[in-house]
């Protein structure tokens, strides 16, 4: 972990709050209707859709930028203002002479008048008291656990998120782009935060593992009636999110927190409940296996609380050693995973990121494996490595007189000392099975990427017998990164 690590974590969760809790909580201040914590969960779900909408539709037309995207929410929040009435009285003198006389008596006494703490004020706080339940106190824990994680490595363990944070950071810089529901929403972390996809990505996930978690407490609860129940539910849902994905929520997980809100509005917000049951639908159009799984659990568990006492007191009973549980599964399995899976080397992502903050955007070209690019993309430029090693060769790279003629400063190539070797990887095309990524693919075949790595280990060792323009960047037991100035 490095300081820039916590830096960029820090305004990732700025970021994160204020779009999401921050926005919600000024829409509710605009509009009338009820302030408890049901109603904020609806407006969330509101504003979360409307980000969602006006991302992919600004997306379609390549105009998804920080101006447009600040254009739409002030458009709401005008179309907000008009609907409750509070634009009416701007255009009447009395309105304005009251507003003057406020400020004046305010700038003489030094302070506003006082208000009284309203029964009305009282009934939204009782209602607010929830916070103080322990599936709270269990989120933070969670975002703290998971966090860490994102913090030490910059690295993922899935393939989806290399291809979430490509197409995030493709959505943002206003690029041709297909549309993709599981990051459109998250666009507005990206301009607030001015961190690429990747980043937002990274850091976004833990956070959205805890609310998870709270989305799924707030479920149970609701129908049950029990909050240690709720905490048990709540626990389960993030050790199989663990198991599944290496504690690395993807679209499905993103998804199943909406499906989750939808069910705990339907009792109070039906219009509500059906925005977030669009929302979820809209994240991921087809529910996956570890969705539909994470669903039947919370139903089984609701069925079990409420038609059998002797269930009822045993779910009760293991909410604080499940919720123990859930945060050592976030903290050991993707350690233990990280050693065993991936599709990428820490010290690679490590790397590409270093070079993406002290050169000069677009002056330099990283050739790697496909899973550089979306940590690469709006930085600089990527050449594949199957490419590199099937372009060049060695009897022509080591004549005198060659020159790769890379139009930029800086060329580093990265080489696997020892090429990767993982259980995402596989011997022929059809172990991939469902995971089958025809970029990805030459570069999970365990055989194929070992030849690649082995011939471009040639190429540059041949390049450097007969040019003193390149240097050794960086080297370790793992990887080593080679650096041909232009």
């Amino acid at each position: 972990m490095t300081i820039t690590d916590l830096i960029d974590c820090v305004r990732v969760t700025f970021a994160f709050l204020v779009v999401f809790g921050a926005v919600p909580c000024l829409v509710a201040r605009i509009s009338p209707g009820d302030r408890n914590l049901m109603s904020f969960c609806a407006l969330a779900v509101r504003t979360s859709l409307f980000a969602a909408i006006a991302a992919l539709g600004l997306g379609s037309m390549r105009i998804c930028l920080p101006g447009s995207m600040l254009a739409g929410y002030l458009f709401l929040f005008l179309m907000l203002l008009w609907m409750a009435g509070s634009l009416e009285p701007l255009w009447q003198p009395q309105w304005r002479a009251a507003l003057l006389h406020k400020i004046l008596v305010f700038n003489e006494n030094g302070h506003g008048t006082p208000r009284r703490l309203s029964a009305a004020s009282g009934d939204r706080l009782r209602h607010w008291r929830i916070v103080r339940e322990p599936a709270f106190l269990l989120s933070m824990f969670i975002a703290v656990a998971a966090l860490s994680h994102s913090l030490q490595y910059v690295r993922f363990l899935n393939d989806q998120s290399y291809s979430r944070a490509l197409s995030l950071q493709k959505l943002a810089l206003g690029q041709p782009w297909t549309p993709d529901g599981s990051v459109a929403f998250l666009a507005p972390v990206v301009f607030l935060s001015s961190l690429d996809g990747a980043t937002v990505v990274r850091f976004s996930g833990p956070l959205f593992m805890a609310v998870l978690a709270l989305a799924g407490f707030a479920a149970v609860r609701g129908a049950t009636g029990s909050s240690p129940v709720g905490l048990a539910a709540a626990a389960g849902l993030i050790i199989l999110t663990a198991f599944s994905h290496s504690a690395e929520l993807q679209a499905g997980g993103i998804a199943l927190i909406f499906w989750l809100t939808g069910f705990s509005l339907w009792a109070r917000y039906r219009w509500d409940a059906l925005w977030s049951v669009a929302l979820a639908m809209l994240i991921e159009p087809i529910p996956e296996l570890n969705t539909v799984l994470c669903v039947s659990v919370i139903l089984v568990i609701v069925f079990l609380a409420r038609f059998g006492e002797a269930t009822r007191r045993l779910l009760q009973a293991s909410g604080t050693p499940l919720a123990t549980a859930a945060i050592v599964c976030l903290i050991l399995i993707p350690l233990h995973r990280g050693k065993t899976h991936g599709s990428q080397y820490n010290i690679t992502a490590r790397t590409v990121a270093r070079i993406t903050r002290e050169f000069p955007r677009n002056t330099w070209l990283v050739v790697s494996p496909v899973q550089e690019v979306a940590l690469t993309y709006g930085h600089g430029w990527h050449m594949e490595l199957s490419e590199f090693v099937e372009t060049y060769t060695v009897d022509e790279v080591r004549r005198p007189d060659f020159s790769f003629k890379f139009p930029v400063g800086d060329t580093f190539v990265f080489v696997e000392k020892e090429p990767l070797t993982s259980r995402s990887m596989a011997s022929g095309l059809s172990e991939l099975g469902p995971r089958f990524d025809p970029p990805m693919a030459p570069y999970l075949l365990r055989l194929n990427r070992a030849s690649m790595q082995f011939q471009a280990a040639r190429l540059l060792a041949a390049y450097r017998a007969t040019h003193r323009g390149t240097e050794v960047f960086l080297e370790d037991q793992q990887l080593i990164v080679y650096r041909i100035r232009g």
